[in-house]
């Protein structure tokens, strides 16, 4: 029993130690609204894409409609919401729910309410690296490009992108 006892000790030690480090999740410096505005000067509109990072370890993301990159909201054209986290530059998202409009729709951004619950989107965990530059007050998110279709979505790469924060 003695050989048994001294024998299971270091291995609980050691799958102790090995255990996740809850201490970076979610991260306290990211809490608040960033946003990254694209122009589509067709339409004369800017697209924004908004996240909100919450304490608590939740996201929104909104993707907004605007006449200026700073003005007053027009209406959406996607929400969602999920959890995130941290671990050094690691970031991952868990979309729980996305909303979007209507793919038949004529409209380029219509009010909150009318946008509709994509019933059967699963993508899984979204991981890439997030940075910080110009003392927080910008975040560099990218995820690793692949052609992959994943939960029959098509997956787009974008590179990486640089959201400044505005609250």
């Amino acid at each position: 029993m003695k050989k048994l006892t001294v024998f299971l000790i270091p291995i609980l030690l050691l799958l102790i130690s090995c255990s996740e480090d809850k201490d970076e999740l979610p991260v306290s410096y990211l809490n608040g609204t960033y946003e990254l505005a694209y122009e589509n000067t067709d339409r004369g509109l800017w697209y924004i894409d908004q996240l909100n990072f919450s304490s608590n370890g939740t996201i929104t993301r909104q993707g907004l409609v605007r006449i200026a990159p700073d003005g007053a909201d027009l209406g959406w054209y996607s929400y969602s919401e999920g959890s995130y986290s941290v671990r050094g530059e690691e970031y991952r998202v868990d979309v729980e729910s996305i909303y979007q409009m209507e793919f038949e729709s004529e409209e380029f951004y219509v009010p909150l309410e009318e946008l509709v619950l994509l019933e059967d989107y699963n993508p899984g965990p979204q991981v890439g690296n997030l940075r910080q530059e110009a003392n927080g007050q910008i975040i560099a998110i990218s995820f690793p490009c692949n052609d992959m279709f994943n939960s029959g979505v098509n997956l787009i790469c974008l590179g990486e992108q640089k959201y400044a924060m505005v609250n």
